[in-house]
């Protein structure tokens, strides 16, 4: 029901953690705060684990999307996308972000896309920054 979910991801927000997994969504919370839960420790242990890993081993975070959709790709060798969506400053842009990071990290890559991903982000910043309904930029 919606009054457990709400029940959970608010008990998993005061210990800190802001990521939960329903079914194949993750929801984050964004804690408005720097959480030392993006350190590159924390990217190797996800991009170190199994597939089956990811997902029953590891708790909820952005790099367990990211990590499963650079399997889908380079594994299953099946195209992937990531649907990241939230009200304004809810941190959209953050989490595309930690995702760019975490491929740009593990492509392996000698032909220079993980820059090319990581510069792109202006492009990003200028989508993130638009002017809507609730946020007059």
């Amino acid at each position: 029901s919606e009054g457990s979910l709400l029940h959970i991801v608010r008990s998993r927000y005061k210990r800190d953690l802001i990521y939960t997994t329903l079914g194949g969504i993750l929801v984050a919370v964004n804690p408005l705060r720097i959480l030392n839960i993006y350190t590159m420790d924390t990217l190797n242990m996800y991009a170190s684990a199994l597939p089956h890993e990811l997902s029953t081993s590891l708790p909820p975070h952005v790099f367990t999307v990211a990590a499963e959709a650079f399997h889908g790709l380079t594994n299953d060798l099946v195209d992937q996308s990531v649907v990241i969506s939230g009200e304004s400053g809810s941190g959209k842009t953050e989490t595309t972000k930690l995702i760019l990071q975490y491929i740009s990290e593990v492509a392996d890559s000698t032909s220079g896309v993980e820059q090319e991903l990581l510069q792109s982000n202006p492009l990003l910043e200028a989508f993130g920054n638009a002017k809507t309904v609730r946020n007059d930029n």
